[in-house]
């Protein structure tokens, strides 16, 4: 038994030591309660509608899937002009966000489209919109609790 605890001491502070203290962080769905997941800097995680990342002091204090509030992209089988757009909202708030809501959190829209804003600069931190899926059928209705937004963050480079 102490030698298990032990153990496990001995791979938190490796994990500790390896990522620093967003190493850990954690995923809320209200659905299935709260879980230890790994969010390191520069790695993609994914989030569902509504779901929530708590990530270490260091970094963001929370980043939350709030909505697509618009999704205009080309259904997969369906020739289209143009490859269409989606706007996902992401609020984040913590010690790296700017003020800008009532509750002391921001609100970032992020587009699919390459021509708008995929990523977003907030505080010393930028978090930037991977994908998102599915991709709209035309016989399908895509349901808000269906897409998953992947996104990273990484640490802004401040250019002299």
């Amino acid at each position: 038994m102490m030698r298990r605890f032990c153990l496990s001491i001995t791979v938190m502070m490796l994990l500790y030591v390896a990522w620093g203290p967003i190493g850990a962080a954690l995923v809320e769905r209200p659905e299935r309660g709260l879980r230890l997941q790994q969010v390191p800097l520069d790695d993609e995680f994914m989030l569902t509608v509504g779901q929530r990342i708590e990530t270490g002091v260091d970094v963001l204090g929370r980043l939350v899937f709030e909505e697509v509030r618009e999704d205009s992209r080309c259904p997969l089988d369906m020739t289209c002009i143009w490859a269409g757009d989606a706007v996902v909202s992401i609020s984040v708030d913590g010690p790296s966000s700017t003020v800008d809501g009532p509750d002391g959190s921001t609100t970032v829209e992020l587009h699919t489209h390459p021509s708008y804003p995929t990523e977003a600069a907030v505080g010393q931190h930028v978090v930037r919109l991977v994908e998102l899926s599915p991709v709209p059928r035309e016989d399908a209705t895509i349901e808000a609790s269906q897409y998953e937004a992947t996104l990273v963050v990484t640490r802004r480079s401040l250019a002299p």
